[in-house]
C-alpha cells in the first residue's frame, strides 16, 4: 500500500471517529425530540378527548328537545293568532322545525363520532409508528457506539 492511499485511509478514519464523537450529542438531541413528540401526541389526544366530550355533552337529545316546551306550555305563552303574527313578522316559516333539529342533531352526532374514531385511529397509528421506530434507532445508536468503542482501550 502506498503512502498516498494510506494517508487517505487515515483521513477517512479520522473523519469517521469525529462523526462518532458527535453521536452521543445527536442521540441526546434525538431523545429530547422523541420525548417532546410523545408529549405532544399525548397532549393532542387529551385535548381531542376533552373537546369531543364537551361537544357531546352540549348536544341536546330528542328527549331534551321535547322536554323544553310542550303544546300546553306554548298555548299558555301565545295563541295561534299571536304565533301566526310572529311567524309572519319574523319569517318563522323558513326556520327549522323540531323534527329538523332532531334530525340535524342525530346527523351531527354521527359525524362527530366518525371524526372521533378517525382521529383516534390517526393518533394510534402515529403512536404505533413512533414506538416501532424508537427501538430501531436505539439499536442503531448502540451499534454505532459499540463500533466506535471497539478500538478504544479506555472503554470497558
Amino acid at each position: 500500500m502506498n503512502v498516498a492511499e494510506l494517508a487517505r485511509r487515515v483521513e477517512m478514519l479520522e473523519e469517521t471517529v469525529e462523526s462518532l464523537k458527535r453521536l452521543p450529542d445527536r442521540v441526546g438531541a434525538l431523545e429530547v425530540r422523541v420525548d417532546s413528540l410523545a408529549s405532544q401526541v399525548l397532549q393532542l389526544r387529551t385535548e381531542m378527548h376533552d373537546g369531543f366530550s364537551a361537544i357531546e355533552g352540549r348536544m341536546a337529545t330528542k328527549d331534551d328537545l321535547e322536554a323544553m316546551a310542550t303544546k300546553y306550555n306554548l298555548a299558555q305563552m301565545a295563541t295561534k293568532d299571536d304565533l301566526a303574527v310572529m311567524a309572519a313578522r319574523y319569517n318563522l316559516a323558513r326556520m327549522a322545525t323540531k323534527d329538523d333539529l332532531a334530525q340535524l342533531g342525530g346527523e351531527l352526532r354521527e359525524e362527530m363520532s366518525s371524526a372521533v374514531r378517525e382521529m383516534a385511529g390517526f393518533v394510534l397509528a402515529t403512536e404505533r409508528r413512533l414506538l416501532e421506530r424508537i427501538p430501531v434507532l436505539v439499536e442503531d445508536v448502540l451499534s454505532r457506539i459499540a463500533i466506535r468503542n471497539e478500538g478504544n482501550p479506555r472503554t470497558p
